[in-house]
Protein backbone atom coordinates (compact mmCIF):
# COMPACT_ATOMS: atom_id res chain seq x y z
CA UNK A 1 0.00 0.00 0.00
CA UNK A 2 1.49 3.57 -0.92
CA UNK A 3 1.51 5.39 2.04
CA UNK A 4 2.22 9.54 0.93
CA UNK A 5 4.63 11.53 3.00
CA UNK A 6 3.10 13.89 5.27
CA UNK A 7 4.74 16.45 7.04
CA UNK A 8 4.87 15.75 10.91
CA UNK A 9 5.53 17.73 13.93
CA UNK A 10 8.53 17.07 16.19
CA UNK A 11 7.34 16.57 19.78
CA UNK A 12 11.15 15.88 21.18
CA UNK A 13 14.31 15.14 19.69
CA UNK A 14 16.95 13.79 22.81
CA UNK A 15 20.20 11.60 23.35
CA UNK A 16 19.60 9.04 25.04
CA UNK A 17 22.97 7.24 25.07
CA UNK A 18 25.92 8.43 23.49
CA UNK A 19 25.38 8.58 19.58
CA UNK A 20 21.71 6.70 20.06
CA UNK A 21 18.76 9.67 19.78
CA UNK A 22 15.03 9.26 20.57
CA UNK A 23 13.20 11.01 17.72
CA UNK A 24 8.96 12.19 19.07
CA UNK A 25 6.01 13.06 16.30
CA UNK A 26 2.65 13.25 16.34
CA UNK A 27 0.75 10.85 14.61
CA UNK A 28 -2.55 11.19 13.99
CA UNK A 29 -5.35 8.94 14.74
CA UNK A 30 -5.79 6.93 11.12
CA UNK A 31 -1.88 6.96 11.52
CA UNK A 32 -1.21 4.76 14.72
CA UNK A 33 1.43 2.22 14.09
CA UNK A 34 1.19 -1.25 15.96
CA UNK A 35 4.26 -3.84 17.02
CA UNK A 36 6.89 -4.36 14.48
CA UNK A 37 6.01 -1.94 12.37
CA UNK A 38 7.84 1.07 10.57
CA UNK A 39 8.26 5.01 9.40
CA UNK A 40 10.57 5.85 6.42
CA UNK A 41 11.79 9.67 6.71
CA UNK A 42 12.88 11.55 4.12
CA UNK A 43 16.65 12.24 3.43
CA UNK A 44 18.60 15.05 4.19
CA UNK A 45 21.22 14.14 1.99
CA UNK A 46 21.36 11.89 -0.76
CA UNK A 47 18.12 9.97 -2.16
CA UNK A 48 17.47 6.77 -0.43
CA UNK A 49 14.70 6.53 2.51
CA UNK A 50 15.54 5.39 5.78
CA UNK A 51 13.29 3.56 7.89
CA UNK A 52 13.06 3.22 11.31
CA UNK A 53 10.98 0.52 13.88
CA UNK A 54 8.44 2.27 16.13
CA UNK A 55 9.68 1.88 19.57
CA UNK A 56 7.12 3.96 21.76
CA UNK A 57 3.02 4.87 21.66
CA UNK A 58 1.56 6.58 23.57
CA UNK A 59 -1.23 9.42 23.75
CA UNK A 60 -0.91 11.00 20.07
CA UNK A 61 3.39 10.49 19.83
CA UNK A 62 5.34 7.78 18.24
CA UNK A 63 8.91 7.69 19.19
CA UNK A 64 11.71 6.09 17.15
CA UNK A 65 15.32 5.26 18.18
CA UNK A 66 18.10 6.38 15.83
CA UNK A 67 22.26 5.49 15.74
CA UNK A 68 23.82 8.24 14.72
CA UNK A 69 26.02 6.81 11.72
CA UNK A 70 25.81 8.96 8.81
CA UNK A 71 24.96 12.54 7.28
CA UNK A 72 21.48 11.78 7.61
CA UNK A 73 20.84 10.61 10.51
CA UNK A 74 23.36 13.20 12.03
CA UNK A 75 20.99 15.84 10.56
CA UNK A 76 17.90 13.92 12.25
CA UNK A 77 19.84 14.33 15.90
CA UNK A 78 20.22 18.22 15.08
CA UNK A 79 16.35 18.64 14.75
CA UNK A 80 14.90 20.02 17.65
CA UNK A 81 11.04 20.39 19.19
CA UNK A 82 8.53 21.84 16.69
CA UNK A 83 10.84 21.29 13.42
CA UNK A 84 8.79 20.12 10.65
CA UNK A 85 10.24 16.55 9.04
CA UNK A 86 8.53 14.64 6.27
CA UNK A 87 8.10 10.92 6.57
CA UNK A 88 5.66 7.64 5.58
CA UNK A 89 3.89 4.79 7.84
CA UNK A 90 3.11 3.29 9.19
CA UNK A 91 4.70 0.50 7.07
CA UNK A 92 4.91 -3.62 7.39
CA UNK A 93 3.31 -6.16 8.84
CA UNK A 94 2.50 -5.67 12.64
CA UNK A 95 4.06 -8.71 14.32
CA UNK A 96 1.13 -10.99 15.73
CA UNK A 97 1.51 -12.92 18.92
CA UNK A 98 -0.09 -15.88 19.06
CA UNK A 99 -2.81 -16.13 21.74
CA UNK A 100 -1.50 -19.97 22.97
CA UNK A 101 1.92 -18.23 23.36
CA UNK A 102 2.64 -17.79 27.11
CA UNK A 103 6.50 -17.20 27.34
CA UNK A 104 8.25 -14.75 25.01
CA UNK A 105 11.87 -14.03 25.05
CA UNK A 106 13.49 -10.81 23.21
CA UNK A 107 16.97 -11.04 22.18
CA UNK A 108 18.27 -7.34 20.75
CA UNK A 109 21.63 -6.40 20.00
CA UNK A 110 22.92 -3.00 19.74
CA UNK A 111 19.99 -0.78 18.14
CA UNK A 112 18.04 -3.68 17.66
CA UNK A 113 15.95 -3.46 20.96
CA UNK A 114 13.94 -0.28 19.58
CA UNK A 115 10.87 -2.43 18.51
CA UNK A 116 11.04 -4.43 21.88
CA UNK A 117 9.50 -1.70 23.30
CA UNK A 118 5.97 -1.19 21.74
CA UNK A 119 6.15 -5.27 21.34
CA UNK A 120 6.75 -5.48 25.55
CA UNK A 121 3.53 -3.63 26.38
CA UNK A 122 1.45 -5.45 24.02
CA UNK A 123 3.01 -8.83 25.19
CA UNK A 124 2.43 -7.62 28.86
CA UNK A 125 -0.91 -6.50 27.98
CA UNK A 126 -1.80 -9.84 26.66
CA UNK A 127 -0.81 -11.46 30.05
CA UNK A 128 2.52 -13.03 28.35
CA UNK A 129 5.53 -14.13 30.42
CA UNK A 130 8.37 -12.29 28.84
CA UNK A 131 12.53 -12.31 29.22
CA UNK A 132 14.21 -9.17 27.50
CA UNK A 133 18.01 -9.63 26.50
CA UNK A 134 20.13 -7.14 25.69
CA UNK A 135 23.59 -7.12 24.03
CA UNK A 136 25.51 -3.79 23.37
CA UNK A 137 29.57 -3.16 23.07
CA UNK A 138 29.69 -1.49 26.01
CA UNK A 139 27.88 -0.56 29.32
CA UNK A 140 27.06 3.33 27.92
CA UNK A 141 25.11 1.74 24.83
CA UNK A 142 22.71 -0.73 26.96
CA UNK A 143 19.27 0.60 26.76
CA UNK A 144 17.55 -0.97 29.49
CA UNK A 145 15.95 1.42 31.77
CA UNK A 146 12.98 1.37 30.12
CA UNK A 147 12.34 -2.10 29.85
CA UNK A 148 12.00 -2.22 33.90
CA UNK A 149 8.80 -2.07 35.64
CA UNK A 150 6.74 -3.79 33.49
CA UNK A 151 6.88 -7.24 34.84
CA UNK A 152 9.94 -8.31 32.79
CA UNK A 153 12.79 -9.99 33.43
CA UNK A 154 15.71 -8.19 32.09
CA UNK A 155 19.16 -9.10 31.42
CA UNK A 156 22.29 -7.39 29.88
CA UNK A 157 25.79 -8.24 28.59
CA UNK A 158 28.55 -6.36 26.67
CA UNK A 159 31.29 -7.54 24.35
CA UNK A 160 33.99 -7.26 27.25
CA UNK A 161 32.11 -10.44 28.76
CA UNK A 162 30.32 -12.10 25.70
CA UNK A 163 27.59 -12.02 23.44
CA UNK A 164 23.63 -11.91 24.17
CA UNK A 165 23.41 -15.25 22.76
CA UNK A 166 25.38 -16.83 25.41
CA UNK A 167 22.54 -15.64 27.98
CA UNK A 168 19.76 -16.58 25.23
CA UNK A 169 21.86 -20.37 25.44
CA UNK A 170 21.36 -20.62 29.52
CA UNK A 171 17.83 -19.88 29.05
CA UNK A 172 17.16 -22.16 26.41
CA UNK A 173 18.91 -25.03 27.97
CA UNK A 174 15.94 -25.18 30.76
CA UNK A 175 12.96 -24.35 28.69
CA UNK A 176 12.75 -27.22 26.64
CA UNK A 177 11.03 -25.51 23.54
CA UNK A 178 8.52 -23.96 25.62
CA UNK A 179 9.40 -20.07 24.93
CA UNK A 180 8.77 -18.76 21.63
CA UNK A 181 12.17 -15.93 20.60
CA UNK A 182 12.13 -12.84 18.67
CA UNK A 183 15.22 -11.50 17.92
CA UNK A 184 16.49 -8.01 16.31
CA UNK A 185 19.87 -6.86 15.92
CA UNK A 186 23.17 -8.08 13.75
CA UNK A 187 22.95 -10.55 11.03
CA UNK A 188 25.17 -12.44 12.77
CA UNK A 189 23.15 -12.84 15.76
CA UNK A 190 20.11 -13.49 14.06
CA UNK A 191 21.68 -16.46 12.20
CA UNK A 192 23.32 -17.52 15.77
CA UNK A 193 20.02 -17.53 17.22
CA UNK A 194 18.15 -19.00 14.71
CA UNK A 195 20.42 -21.93 14.67
CA UNK A 196 20.11 -21.83 18.34
CA UNK A 197 16.30 -21.95 18.54
CA UNK A 198 16.08 -24.66 15.49
CA UNK A 199 18.59 -27.35 17.99
CA UNK A 200 16.21 -26.37 20.88
CA UNK A 201 12.91 -27.08 19.01
CA UNK A 202 11.94 -23.46 20.06
CA UNK A 203 9.55 -20.75 17.40
CA UNK A 204 11.73 -18.25 16.35
CA UNK A 205 10.85 -14.49 14.62
CA UNK A 206 13.55 -12.74 13.56
CA UNK A 207 13.49 -8.73 12.58
CA UNK A 208 15.12 -8.12 9.48
CA UNK A 209 16.81 -4.46 8.48
CA UNK A 210 17.44 -3.70 4.68
CA UNK A 211 17.23 -0.43 3.04
CA UNK A 212 14.67 0.59 0.73
CA UNK A 213 15.20 2.89 -1.87
CA UNK A 214 11.43 3.67 -2.72
CA UNK A 215 10.52 4.01 0.68
CA UNK A 216 8.65 1.05 1.50
CA UNK A 217 6.13 1.60 -1.59
CA UNK A 218 7.35 -2.03 -3.07
CA UNK A 219 8.46 -0.37 -6.12
CA UNK A 220 11.95 -0.86 -5.67
CA UNK A 221 12.58 -4.81 -4.66
CA UNK A 222 15.66 -3.67 -2.92
CA UNK A 223 14.61 -4.64 0.69
CA UNK A 224 14.60 -8.74 -0.30
CA UNK A 225 15.19 -11.82 2.03
CA UNK A 226 16.02 -15.11 0.27
CA UNK A 227 14.44 -18.62 1.90
CA UNK A 228 15.41 -21.63 1.78
CA UNK A 229 13.07 -22.74 -0.74
CA UNK A 230 14.04 -20.30 -2.92
CA UNK A 231 11.51 -17.99 -2.98
CA UNK A 232 12.36 -14.52 -1.91
CA UNK A 233 10.17 -12.05 0.26
CA UNK A 234 10.56 -8.12 0.96
CA UNK A 235 11.10 -6.72 4.28
CA UNK A 236 8.69 -3.40 3.33
CA UNK A 237 5.77 -5.70 2.50
CA UNK A 238 6.00 -8.81 4.05
CA UNK A 239 8.18 -8.04 6.65
CA UNK A 240 9.60 -6.65 8.92
CA UNK A 241 9.47 -9.92 10.82
CA UNK A 242 10.05 -13.48 9.27
CA UNK A 243 10.30 -16.76 10.70
CA UNK A 244 13.81 -17.88 11.36
CA UNK A 245 13.35 -21.16 10.16
CA UNK A 246 12.60 -19.62 6.40
CA UNK A 247 15.51 -17.49 5.80
CA UNK A 248 18.31 -18.73 4.12
CA UNK A 249 21.18 -18.06 6.53
CA UNK A 250 24.39 -18.75 4.27
CA UNK A 251 23.23 -16.56 1.77
CA UNK A 252 22.21 -13.61 3.93
CA UNK A 253 25.75 -14.20 5.58
CA UNK A 254 27.62 -13.61 2.79
CA UNK A 255 28.15 -10.44 2.47
CA UNK A 256 29.21 -9.62 5.96
CA UNK A 257 31.88 -12.02 6.09
CA UNK A 258 35.30 -10.11 5.89
CA UNK A 259 38.31 -11.51 3.73
CA UNK A 260 40.96 -13.39 5.78
CA UNK A 261 44.33 -11.30 5.24
CA UNK A 262 47.83 -12.64 5.19
CA UNK A 263 50.06 -11.89 8.26
CA UNK A 264 52.16 -8.52 7.87
CA UNK A 265 55.32 -7.13 9.55
CA UNK A 266 55.06 -4.97 12.02
CA UNK A 267 58.50 -3.78 11.98
CA UNK A 268 57.38 -0.80 9.16
CA UNK A 269 58.97 2.57 9.86
CA UNK A 270 55.87 4.31 7.83
CA UNK A 271 52.73 2.42 7.56
CA UNK A 272 51.66 4.40 4.02
CA UNK A 273 55.27 3.79 2.26
CA UNK A 274 54.46 1.77 -0.40
CA UNK A 275 56.89 1.11 -4.39
CA UNK A 276 55.02 0.88 -7.39
CA UNK A 277 56.63 -1.30 -9.62
CA UNK A 278 57.33 -0.40 -13.36
CA UNK A 279 58.46 -2.38 -16.35
CA UNK A 280 62.21 -3.40 -16.58
CA UNK A 281 63.16 -2.50 -13.37
CA UNK A 282 61.70 1.02 -13.15
CA UNK A 283 59.71 1.67 -9.83
CA UNK A 284 58.51 4.59 -7.94
CA UNK A 285 59.27 4.80 -4.21
CA UNK A 286 56.65 6.57 -2.11
CA UNK A 287 56.43 8.00 1.49
CA UNK A 288 52.65 7.59 0.97
CA UNK A 289 49.82 6.28 -1.64
CA UNK A 290 47.96 9.60 -1.88
CA UNK A 291 48.76 11.98 -4.55
CA UNK A 292 47.21 15.20 -5.38
CA UNK A 293 45.48 14.56 -9.13
CA UNK A 294 46.40 17.10 -12.31
CA UNK A 295 44.04 19.93 -12.54
CA UNK A 296 43.16 20.49 -8.92
CA UNK A 297 46.52 21.37 -7.36
CA UNK A 298 49.55 23.91 -8.05
CA UNK A 299 52.74 25.20 -6.83
CA UNK A 300 53.83 28.27 -7.05
CA UNK A 301 55.58 31.82 -5.34
CA UNK A 302 53.24 31.71 -2.48
CA UNK A 303 53.67 27.92 -2.10
CA UNK A 304 50.90 24.74 -2.53
CA UNK A 305 47.45 25.40 -2.45
CA UNK A 306 47.17 22.28 -0.83
CA UNK A 307 48.35 20.73 2.28
CA UNK A 308 51.03 18.11 0.49
CA UNK A 309 52.52 16.71 3.88
CA UNK A 310 50.97 13.44 3.72
CA UNK A 311 51.71 13.19 -0.38
CA UNK A 312 53.98 10.29 -1.93
CA UNK A 313 54.48 12.42 -5.00
CA UNK A 314 53.43 15.64 -7.09
CA UNK A 315 51.31 15.80 -10.51
CA UNK A 316 51.33 19.37 -12.26
CA UNK A 317 48.48 20.96 -13.95
CA UNK A 318 48.06 19.64 -17.94
CA UNK A 319 50.82 21.75 -19.80
CA UNK A 320 50.64 21.56 -23.65
CA UNK A 321 53.51 22.33 -26.11
CA UNK A 322 52.03 25.97 -26.56
CA UNK A 323 50.66 28.67 -24.45
CA UNK A 324 46.83 27.60 -24.09
CA UNK A 325 44.35 30.81 -22.97
CA UNK A 326 41.93 28.11 -22.23
CA UNK A 327 37.58 28.06 -22.83
CA UNK A 328 35.48 30.29 -23.13
CA UNK A 329 33.65 31.46 -19.11
CA UNK A 330 31.85 30.50 -17.36
CA UNK A 331 34.70 27.57 -16.76
CA UNK A 332 32.72 25.39 -13.90
CA UNK A 333 29.85 24.51 -11.93
CA UNK A 334 28.51 22.73 -9.05
CA UNK A 335 25.86 20.29 -9.44
CA UNK A 336 24.34 17.60 -7.23
CA UNK A 337 26.98 15.05 -6.82
CA UNK A 338 30.52 17.34 -7.64
CA UNK A 339 31.07 19.99 -10.10
CA UNK A 340 31.33 20.38 -13.72
CA UNK A 341 34.46 22.11 -15.39
CA UNK A 342 35.72 23.14 -18.90
CA UNK A 343 38.82 24.58 -18.30
CA UNK A 344 40.84 23.90 -21.56
CA UNK A 345 43.93 23.09 -20.19
CA UNK A 346 44.60 26.91 -19.80
CA UNK A 347 48.30 27.17 -19.26
CA UNK A 348 51.93 28.33 -19.93
CA UNK A 349 53.19 26.45 -22.32
CA UNK A 350 55.92 23.74 -21.81
CA UNK A 351 58.28 26.46 -22.46
CA UNK A 352 57.35 28.74 -19.48
CA UNK A 353 56.40 26.05 -17.40
CA UNK A 354 59.72 24.17 -17.32
CA UNK A 355 61.69 27.77 -16.76
CA UNK A 356 59.42 29.76 -14.24
CA UNK A 357 57.31 26.82 -12.50
CA UNK A 358 58.50 23.73 -12.55
CA UNK A 359 61.44 24.97 -10.00
CA UNK A 360 58.99 25.51 -7.14
CA UNK A 361 57.53 21.97 -7.86
CA UNK A 362 61.04 20.27 -7.57
CA UNK A 363 61.85 22.32 -4.52
CA UNK A 364 59.53 20.44 -2.32
CA UNK A 365 61.72 17.10 -2.46
CA UNK A 366 58.95 14.77 -3.48
CA UNK A 367 58.85 12.94 -6.80
CA UNK A 368 57.31 15.38 -9.87
CA UNK A 369 55.47 14.11 -12.53
CA UNK A 370 54.20 16.87 -15.17
CA UNK A 371 50.92 16.10 -16.48
CA UNK A 372 51.13 16.15 -20.99
CA UNK A 373 48.56 16.83 -23.36
CA UNK A 374 47.95 17.50 -26.66
CA UNK A 375 46.06 18.00 -30.26
CA UNK A 376 48.01 15.67 -31.72
CA UNK A 377 50.62 12.65 -31.26
CA UNK A 378 53.52 15.03 -32.37
CA UNK A 379 52.55 17.45 -28.89
CA UNK A 380 53.28 14.85 -26.45
CA UNK A 381 56.48 13.96 -27.98
CA UNK A 382 57.03 17.63 -27.97
CA UNK A 383 56.45 17.53 -24.13
CA UNK A 384 58.50 14.42 -23.39
CA UNK A 385 61.46 15.83 -25.21
CA UNK A 386 61.35 18.69 -23.57
CA UNK A 387 61.29 17.20 -19.90
CA UNK A 388 64.23 14.55 -20.53
CA UNK A 389 66.98 15.70 -17.90
CA UNK A 390 64.57 18.34 -15.96
CA UNK A 391 65.10 16.15 -13.04
CA UNK A 392 61.28 15.22 -13.05
CA UNK A 393 60.46 11.45 -11.34
CA UNK A 394 58.16 10.97 -14.78
CA UNK A 395 55.09 12.23 -16.57
CA UNK A 396 51.42 10.97 -16.69
CA UNK A 397 50.42 11.02 -19.95
CA UNK A 398 46.35 13.16 -20.96
CA UNK A 399 45.15 10.46 -23.13
CA UNK A 400 41.34 12.35 -22.83
CA UNK A 401 42.85 15.14 -25.17
CA UNK A 402 40.28 15.24 -28.70
CA UNK A 403 42.41 14.80 -31.33
CA UNK A 404 42.07 17.11 -34.19
CA UNK A 405 43.77 15.05 -36.84
CA UNK A 406 41.05 12.52 -36.26
CA UNK A 407 37.66 14.81 -35.55
CA UNK A 408 37.91 15.35 -31.89
CA UNK A 409 37.57 11.80 -30.63
CA UNK A 410 39.58 11.42 -27.86
CA UNK A 411 42.74 9.59 -27.63
CA UNK A 412 41.98 7.75 -24.97
CA UNK A 413 38.85 5.57 -26.89
CA UNK A 414 41.57 4.53 -29.67
CA UNK A 415 44.04 1.60 -27.75
CA UNK A 416 45.95 2.05 -31.35
CA UNK A 417 46.60 5.76 -30.45
CA UNK A 418 47.31 4.88 -26.18
CA UNK A 419 50.00 3.09 -27.47
CA UNK A 420 51.63 5.23 -30.03
CA UNK A 421 51.49 8.21 -27.86
CA UNK A 422 52.55 6.24 -24.90
CA UNK A 423 55.45 4.79 -27.35
CA UNK A 424 56.63 8.17 -28.45
CA UNK A 425 56.64 9.39 -25.02
CA UNK A 426 58.77 6.05 -24.25
CA UNK A 427 61.43 6.84 -26.38
CA UNK A 428 61.86 10.50 -25.13
CA UNK A 429 62.09 9.36 -21.50
CA UNK A 430 63.83 5.95 -22.09
CA UNK A 431 64.40 5.89 -17.95
CA UNK A 432 61.48 7.82 -15.99
CA UNK A 433 58.23 6.12 -15.22
CA UNK A 434 55.45 7.28 -17.14
CA UNK A 435 52.05 6.83 -15.72
CA UNK A 436 48.75 6.71 -18.70
CA UNK A 437 46.05 8.31 -17.38
CA UNK A 438 42.44 6.64 -18.73
CA UNK A 439 38.97 8.70 -19.75
CA UNK A 440 36.20 6.95 -18.59
CA UNK A 441 35.13 6.97 -22.51
CA UNK A 442 37.06 4.13 -22.35
CA UNK A 443 34.75 2.07 -20.18
CA UNK A 444 33.28 -0.55 -22.26
CA UNK A 445 36.85 -0.83 -23.26
CA UNK A 446 39.43 0.04 -19.97
CA UNK A 447 41.45 -3.26 -20.40
CA UNK A 448 42.27 -2.88 -23.55
CA UNK A 449 42.72 0.69 -23.35
CA UNK A 450 45.20 -0.40 -20.05
CA UNK A 451 47.10 -2.75 -21.85
CA UNK A 452 47.66 -1.13 -24.73
CA UNK A 453 49.34 1.98 -22.27
CA UNK A 454 51.16 -0.83 -20.92
CA UNK A 455 52.71 -2.42 -24.31
CA UNK A 456 53.52 0.81 -25.43
CA UNK A 457 55.29 1.57 -22.07
CA UNK A 458 53.80 2.73 -19.33
CA UNK A 459 54.82 1.57 -15.83
CA UNK A 460 51.52 2.43 -14.88
CA UNK A 461 47.72 2.90 -15.45
CA UNK A 462 45.56 5.97 -13.83
CA UNK A 463 42.00 5.91 -13.81
CA UNK A 464 39.68 7.89 -13.85
CA UNK A 465 39.63 11.43 -15.71
CA UNK A 466 36.68 13.40 -15.72
CA UNK A 467 33.32 11.90 -17.34
CA UNK A 468 31.53 13.74 -20.07
CA UNK A 469 28.78 15.78 -19.06
CA UNK A 470 26.32 19.16 -19.60
CA UNK A 471 24.17 21.24 -17.59
CA UNK A 472 21.58 23.40 -18.69
CA UNK A 473 20.47 27.29 -17.21
CA UNK A 474 16.60 26.80 -17.66
CA UNK A 475 15.87 29.90 -17.30
CA UNK A 476 18.24 31.06 -20.04
CA UNK A 477 18.03 27.45 -22.13
CA UNK A 478 22.27 27.85 -22.45
CA UNK A 479 24.39 25.34 -20.65
CA UNK A 480 25.87 26.56 -17.69
CA UNK A 481 29.63 25.75 -18.91
CA UNK A 482 31.25 28.35 -21.67
CA UNK A 483 32.18 25.55 -23.90
CA UNK A 484 29.06 23.60 -23.31
CA UNK A 485 29.98 20.44 -22.15
CA UNK A 486 33.10 19.35 -19.05
CA UNK A 487 34.07 16.91 -17.36
CA UNK A 488 32.13 16.00 -14.35
CA UNK A 489 34.22 14.79 -11.40
CA UNK A 490 33.58 14.80 -7.72
CA UNK A 491 31.82 12.31 -4.95
CA UNK A 492 28.97 10.95 -7.49
CA UNK A 493 31.97 9.38 -9.90
CA UNK A 494 34.01 7.53 -7.02
CA UNK A 495 31.80 3.86 -7.67
CA UNK A 496 32.20 3.81 -11.45
CA UNK A 497 36.23 4.65 -10.91
CA UNK A 498 36.26 1.69 -7.99
CA UNK A 499 34.37 -0.43 -11.05
CA UNK A 500 37.12 0.17 -13.73
CA UNK A 501 39.67 -0.08 -11.23
CA UNK A 502 38.34 -3.60 -9.77
CA UNK A 503 38.50 -4.54 -13.58
CA UNK A 504 41.38 -4.02 -14.64
CA UNK A 505 43.17 -5.25 -11.29
CA UNK A 506 41.32 -8.35 -11.83
CA UNK A 507 42.81 -8.31 -15.93
CA UNK A 508 46.43 -8.35 -13.73
CA UNK A 509 48.12 -6.66 -16.54
CA UNK A 510 51.50 -6.81 -14.56
CA UNK A 511 51.60 -2.80 -13.61
CA UNK A 512 50.16 -0.80 -10.88
CA UNK A 513 47.01 1.14 -10.64
CA UNK A 514 46.44 4.79 -9.30
CA UNK A 515 42.86 5.27 -8.65
CA UNK A 516 41.36 8.53 -9.34
CA UNK A 517 37.85 9.81 -9.26
CA UNK A 518 35.34 11.25 -6.67
CA UNK A 519 37.37 10.74 -3.28
CA UNK A 520 35.85 13.19 -0.66
CA UNK A 521 36.89 11.57 1.85
CA UNK A 522 39.04 8.47 3.56
CA UNK A 523 36.23 6.08 2.78
CA UNK A 524 36.88 6.85 -0.78
CA UNK A 525 40.21 6.24 -0.73
CA UNK A 526 39.92 3.01 0.82
CA UNK A 527 37.84 1.76 -1.78
CA UNK A 528 40.09 2.15 -4.62
CA UNK A 529 43.28 0.31 -2.66
CA UNK A 530 40.56 -2.53 -2.03
CA UNK A 531 39.73 -2.50 -5.56
CA UNK A 532 43.02 -2.70 -6.78
CA UNK A 533 44.65 0.46 -6.79
CA UNK A 534 48.09 0.74 -5.32
CA UNK A 535 47.72 4.94 -4.81
CA UNK A 536 45.13 7.23 -4.77
CA UNK A 537 44.96 10.71 -7.00
CA UNK A 538 42.54 12.92 -4.93
CA UNK A 539 41.47 16.02 -7.52
CA UNK A 540 38.31 17.82 -6.73
CA UNK A 541 38.17 16.81 -3.17
CA UNK A 542 41.21 19.37 -2.23
CA UNK A 543 38.97 22.51 -3.53
CA UNK A 544 36.87 22.05 -0.35
CA UNK A 545 39.09 20.69 1.75
CA UNK A 546 42.74 21.31 1.39
CA UNK A 547 43.39 19.23 4.04
CA UNK A 548 42.06 15.94 2.60
CA UNK A 549 45.28 14.21 1.93
CA UNK A 550 46.37 14.43 5.52
CA UNK A 551 42.96 13.16 6.71
CA UNK A 552 43.21 10.31 4.92
CA UNK A 553 46.61 9.30 5.63
CA UNK A 554 45.57 9.81 9.33
CA UNK A 555 42.80 7.48 9.07
CA UNK A 556 45.09 4.99 7.40
CA UNK A 557 47.86 4.59 10.10
CA UNK A 558 45.22 5.39 13.10
CA UNK A 559 42.20 3.98 12.79
CA UNK A 560 42.15 1.74 9.83
CA UNK A 561 45.16 -0.27 9.02
CA UNK A 562 44.56 -1.57 13.05
CA UNK A 563 40.84 -2.26 12.65
CA UNK A 564 42.28 -4.34 9.65
CA UNK A 565 45.18 -6.11 12.26
CA UNK A 566 47.46 -5.32 9.10
CA UNK A 567 50.82 -3.05 9.27
CA UNK A 568 51.25 -1.48 5.62
CA UNK A 569 48.88 0.14 3.40
CA UNK A 570 50.30 -2.50 1.05
CA UNK A 571 48.77 -5.37 2.19
CA UNK A 572 45.36 -3.94 1.51
CA UNK A 573 45.86 -3.50 -1.83
CA UNK A 574 43.24 -5.33 -4.28
CA UNK A 575 41.75 -7.58 -0.95
CA UNK A 576 38.00 -6.00 -1.63
CA UNK A 577 35.75 -8.72 -3.17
Amino acid sequence: MFHQFLTRELYSCEEVRPGIIRLAFFCSQDSMPAPGQFFVIKPFSGVMRRPFSVAELGEGIVSLYIRVVGKNTLAYSRLKKGDKIEMAGPKGRPIVLAPELENLILVAGGIGFAPFLFLLKEAVRQGKKVTILLGAKNKSQLFSAPFKGWGAAVETITDADGFVTDLLAGYLKSDAGKSAVIACGPVAMLAKTAEMCAARSNPCQVIMEEMMACGGTGACKSCAVFGKDGSVKYVCQDGPAFPAKWVDWPRLEQRFKVISLPESSPHRANPLAIVLRGQHGRQLVLRSPLLPASGCFDIGHEGPTAEIASAGALISKGIKPQVTSGNQTPRVCEVNGGMLNSIGLAGPGIDAFIAEHLPFWLATGLPVFVNIAGATIEDYEVNADKLAGTGIAGVEVNVSCPNLKKGGMAFGTLPIAIYEITSRVRQKLPHAFIIVKHTPRAMGNIVMAARAARDGGADANSLINTIPARAIDIRTRKPKLGAGSGGFSGPAILPIAVQLVYELAKANLGIPIIGCGGVNDPDGATQLILAGASAVAIGAGLFAQPDLLTKIARFWKEEYLPSQGVYSIQDLVGKGE
